[in-house]
């Protein structure tokens, strides 16, 4: 696997987190 596709895979991995953290806060407004 060459550096920019293991960034790719990385930044895509960082993302679909993040947008899963922000349905999960949106979610559970009780947090």
């Amino acid at each position: 696997m060459t550096m920019r596709s293991s960034y790719a895979v990385l930044g895509a991995g960082m993302l679909f987190v993040g947008f899963a953290v922000g349905i999960f806060i949106a979610l559970h407004p009780a947090i």
